[in-house]
Parts: C-alpha cells; structure tokens; sequence
C-alpha cells in the first residue's frame, strides 16, 4: 500500500488508502513516503476549503444559487462567524480565498493536485498583487512547475526577479503603496507584557532610526552599562518614543541614561525608571485605594491594555501626581455608585509636572471603613 501512495491522485481514493495504514507496522522509510503523500492530500483539503470560502463570500441569496462576482458586504462577517474566527483571521482566509480562486486559478488548481501547499500559494498571492493580471499569469506560468522544490523566501525572490523584467516599475509601485500604508501597531502578548512596531516605514529613515538607536546603546554599554545591548536599544526607543528624552540632543540622552544604575529587580517590577525628560500622559491607570496604599496587591488596569500588576500600577500613579484624578466609589458587586475628581495626591507623591490620568477605585466597604476609622 505505502509503495503505491505516489501514484495515487488526491481526492478520495488517497484518503482512503491513508485511512488504512497503521503507522506503529511502518519503517521509517515508509512513514516518509506516508508523510509526503498525507501533505499532498492536506494541500487537496485546503484547496477544496478555500474554494468553498470564496463560493461563500460571494452569495447573496441565502435561499438560493445567486452569486455576486465580488465579496458581499458582510460577506467576511459570515465566514467569521461561521468558523469562530477573529476578524483579522476572516480577513485573511477571505482575502486569500478570493484572490486564489479569482485572480490565480492557477495557483489555486496546483494546490488542488496536491503539488503546491498554502504558504507557497499565498506567496504568490502577496507578490503577484501590484502587476497585472497579464503579467502576474506570466510569472504564475513560468514558476509553478519549480515552485514546489523552492522555500518560501527562494520562490519570493524569484517571483521579484520575474516580476521586475516584465515590468520594470513594479518595483517601485509595490514600495510606495507600501509605504502609504505605513502604520504604528501596539499589542499586548498574554504574559502582560507588549509589543510595539511600525510596520512599512520609509526604508531610509528606519535604517537612520536604527543607526542612532544602535549607536547610543553601544555607547551607553562601552560606559558601563550592564544590561544587555537589546534591552538598552529597546529601552532607547521607548525613551524616543514616550517623550522621556523629548528636547535632549544624543549627548544628553547618553549622559540621563548612564545616571542611573541599573537595578534589574527593579526594572522588572515596575519598568524603566529613567524619566530625564517629560514624558506625555499616557493611557488611563486604574488602581484600587487599597493597593496603591499597599496594603494588597490587587492587579491595576491600563486603559485600553488590560491588567496590569500592583507595582507596576503604583508607580504609573506617581508619575501622574499632577495629573487628573478621579475617584469611584463601587458597590459590591464591582458598579459605580459614585464618581467625582480629587484634588488631593498620596503624601510623598512626587511632583513631576507631567499630565496623566488616574482612576482611583474604592469599594464601598472600604469607604464605610475609611468612614468608621479617620485613623485608617
């Protein structure tokens, strides 16, 4: 049976004979020759599944066969519903689909036959996008049958290659529409932390921001700082960024970041602590009375970003010592049952002169016990 998989076509009959074979009985050779053949039935599935994905961004009769030529409105919402799916995940399963189906019938019926997988079809999706469709069925044509043997990033090359001789513009096309679409993205990962990019900047001045960046963290490290060089370089550009070094030329950044002594404990409770400049405000804090009194440590919130721990919380507090602060009273059940501002800041509240707001959250009970006790 595992002898005869090769020449077996995709579809049914594959699956079948996959369906039958034990694989504890196989030698490793044998597993090979299955794990060759169960990747062209899978690139088979994923065909079928994308070509359904299209059919069903393109109906707009739910009763009927009526069929739109391009996605209905909410075309990408049924899918994503349908399958559970974000909405950037629908966008780009649709987005896929469509353009495969569509656009490169080609592609999308090597993927049919088993030969060529998902990642190497949206390869050339991504990088046929900006020619026309003359052109990108010429490159499709020319580089489908090697396609299979290439990675990823040797099919991108190629593909650029053939793309720039039949049309020596593209080149430029695809980086200013790039560009026009340039784009700071923050994002919060599940261990609290985040991660901030910018996504197709100007080729230019990301290398200039790189250089300087570079430049000042290998000063810094020659100095005598002990962090490594990619904690300086990302504690550098979120200085950059936050307005910490706002108005400070590179010899006086250098100089506010050699002033302090790293202390990692610290770094990790509660971030940097360098703060040469004036910083903006920043997002909302919300903290508890209580844990910023530091008799619990009940995780604070960051407005927009989600919890964050109880040190962490504290100390964005005290940077916002002028600025704005809000108190809320809540029953308990976690309701606001009162709100009002405050013009008054925990005594030894440093006094910064940067903005910032700060929701300071009270229970009920503890107002009744603040109430009963002055002393507290």
């Amino acid at each position: 049976m595992v002898d005869q998989l090769a020449t077996l076509p995709v579809g049914a009959q594959l699956a079948a004979a996959l369906a039958s074979i034990d694989l504890t009985s196989l030698s490793g050779f044998d597993c090979v020759d299955v794990l060759q053949a169960q990747a062209r039935q899978a690139n088979h599935e994923r065909a079928r599944f994308l070509q359904v994905v299209a059919e069903v961004v393109c109906r707009d009769d739910p009763w009927g066969t009526g069929r739109t030529a391009a996605p209905t409105e909410f075309a990408f919402d049924e899918v994503r519903a349908a399958l559970v799916l974000t909405r950037r995940g629908a966008d780009a399963v649709c987005g896929l689909a469509f353009d495969l189906v569509v656009r490169l019938p080609a592609v999308h019926a090597a993927m049919l036959a088993g030969v060529l997988d998902e990642p190497r079809a949206r390869v050339f999706c991504d990088w046929t996008a900006d020619l026309s469709a003359g052109h990108a069925g010429a490159v499709c044509e020319a580089l489908l049958p090697a396609a299979p043997a290439w990675t990823t990033g040797q099919l991108a090359e190629h593909i650029k290659r053939s793309a720039i001789a039949l049309d020596p513009g593209w080149a430029r096309r695809r980086y200013e529409t790039a560009v026009r679409g340039r784009r700071l993205v923050g994002t919060r990962n599940p261990d609290g932390s985040a991660n901030l990019a910018g996504y197709d900047l100007p080729v230019d001045q990301v290398a200039a921001a790189c250089t300087r960046i570079d430049r000042l963290a290998k000063a810094a490290k020659h100095a005598g700082r002990p962090e490594p060089i990619d904690q300086l370089r990302a504690d550098l550009f979120l200085g950059l960024t936050d307005g910490r070094y706002a108005g400070l030329d590179d010899a006086a950044i250098l100089a506010a970041l050699l002033a302090r002594v790293a202390d990692p404990a610290v770094a990790v409770s509660t971030g940097s602590t360098d703060r040469p400049g004036s910083a903006g405000p920043g997002p909302e804090v919300r903290v508890q009375l209580t844990t910023l009194l530091g008799r619990d440590e009940r995780p604070g919130e960051l407005a927009g970003w989600g919890p964050i721990h109880a040190d962490l919380a504290r100390d964005l507090a005290a940077g916002r010592a002028d600025g704005r602060w809000t108190a809320v009273v809540t029953d308990r059940a976690g309701y606001p049952v009162w709100a009002g501002p405050l013009r008054r800041r925990p005594t030894g509240a440093p006094r910064t002169g940067r903005a910032g707001q700060v929701e300071l959250q009270v229970p009920e009970p503890v107002v009744r016990a603040l109430a009963a006790s002055p002393g507290l």
